[in-house]
């Protein structure tokens, strides 16, 4: 018996999650992934369970209101690419009677947006009183440990994109889209939006075209035969690049003024700014938001009503009950309740309104002369991180790396291999102290694992009895 439900849904795309029966072992009729290919120590993914993003749209991979999603450039990419802390595409299909595209991925267990719901996280353990004399000697408390391998791993996977001959931006690196696998570790996921801007990632009618000149079907299954560049109803091409790309508050600020040209690369670099500002944001606890966790308690542990997140059914916690009293979330540094304007107006309030000397070419940008933003000078970005001063004598390192990324100008930010050489992650560059702290970084990972699998199991038999 299969069991196959969805788990999330966007504008372009749902997410499925299906699960193979242990006692027969066989995998969906409409799998191309064969058993054998699935060994989780390759991937990651949950064991017996596999991920299905499925997108509605014609052979090309694109509709005219779907600008810049493209999902057959998705899975061109995917094809492509290969590192640890990036998604790994198990296969893909085309299914021309329902007019969808299947891409088979790894189920991973749980995202970045997930654990930052809660409290504990990304600081299961405090540090301990006092002050170590190194930084070294500051990476044996527990509470460094889950925010280095994170920023380190996540910085790992865009430098590795951006150093790709031709590069490759993200554009669109928010929590939702930093997923952590059966072992902790970080994978980036989602490149429906991304840029590349190269013909070699475009496919002549006869044949698709690809580094080795072999993505027609590849040994993962994949049948990329048939795409016509003729059927597509929009080209994005530098001059004419889509703004609308990114997530509410981790959208870089040039991205607000309507541009047609930017840099992509620079996106991603402030997107991943704001997310490693936010693992040292307070909490803020509110009585309405949804918490998949409750203190980092296990689910069969809770004796009240069972609170489940992927439940499609429920829209809150059970009112009264402690994950509506105790949820909330780690907020981000910016703000986008009030829309493009509001976050840009939320941005220069920390660092200042654009000017000649903090960003040139702000003028230049189309909407740049629309409204007139108040005055402000940045504020001290250490005083809006409260949570770094849990990271001892590594607190000024990740000050100094977050404000090289959160930069106005995009071609000031810091490139993600520069961000590797942070003194942050000099532990990372002894192969001993390396391996002790992944170790421990799994091991404290292991808890929010091991609750998201469970609940999956949960979901699963709840299928099976419907």
């Amino acid at each position: 018996m299969h069991v196959i439900f969805p788990i999330a849904h966007g504008r372009q795309a749902t997410l499925l999650a299906y699960h193979v029966s242990a006692s027969t072992g066989t995998a969906l009729d409409l799998d191309p992934v064969s058993n054998d290919q699935d060994h989780v120590s390759d991937h990651g993914g949950a064991p017996g369970w596999r991920g299905i993003k499925v997108v509605h749209a014609p052979k090309s991979g694109k509709t005219r209101g779907s600008k810049p999603h493209d999902v057959v450039k998705e899975v061109i990419i995917l094809r492509k690419i290969s590192h640890p802390n990036v998604v790994r595409l198990l296969g893909y299909e085309y299914d021309e009677q329902r007019i969808e595209h299947r891409l088979f991925l790894p189920l991973y267990i749980t995202t970045l947006s997930d654990l930052l719901a809660d409290p504990s996280f990304p600081f299961p353990e405090r540090p301990e009183s006092g002050t170590k004399d190194d930084a070294s000697d500051q990476l044996d408390q527990s509470a460094v440990v889950i925010p280095t391998i994170l920023t380190y791993q996540l910085l790992s996977a865009i430098s590795y994109l951006h150093a790709l001959d031709p590069p490759i931006a993200h554009r669109d690196i928010n929590p939702s889209n930093v997923m952590f696998d059966i072992h902790g570790d970080l994978k980036l996921v989602d490149f429906g939006t991304a840029w590349v801007k190269d013909n070699r990632f475009k496919q002549n009618e006869s044949s698709p075209a690809g580094g080795d000149g072999t993505l027609g079907v590849g040994g993962d299954g994949m049948d990329m035969r048939g795409w016509n560049d003729k059927e597509d109803e929009w080209e994005e091409t530098y001059g004419d690049m889509c703004c609308d790309v990114g997530t509410g508050p981790y959208r870089a600020p040039e991205l607000l003024f309507s541009p047609t040209e930017y840099d992509p690369l620079a996106l991603d670099l402030w997107s991943t700014g704001v997310i490693m500002s936010q693992l040292f944001r307070p909490f803020t606890v509110t009585s309405t938001s949804m918490s998949p966790y409750r203190d980092g308690m296990a689910p069969e542990e809770d004796d009240e009503d069972e609170y489940d997140p992927l439940d499609h059914n429920r829209d809150q916690p059970p009112p009264g009950s402690s994950q509506a009293r105790q949820s909330g979330k780690r907020q981000p540094l910016f703000d986008d309740t009030f829309g493009s304007l509001g976050l840009a107006a939320s941005v220069f309030k920390v660092l200042g309104t654009p000017t000649k000397e903090n960003w040139p070419d702000f003028d230049n940008l189309p909407d740049a002369g629309k409204i007139e933003f108040p005055t402000t000078s940045p504020v001290e970005l250490s005083s809006l991180l409260p949570e770094r001063d849990h990271m001892g004598l590594l607190a000024p390192h990740i000050l100094q790396l977050i404000e090289g990324l959160l930069v106005l100008d995009p071609r000031r930010r810091i490139p993600a291999r520069q961000a590797l050489e942070s003194p942050w992650f000099d532990v990372l560059r002894d192969s001993r102290g390396s391996g002790e702290l992944i170790f421990k970084y799994r091991h404290l990972m292991r808890s929010w694992i091991e609750q998201g699998i469970r609940r999956y199991e949960r979901l699963a038999e709840r299928s099976r009895e419907e």
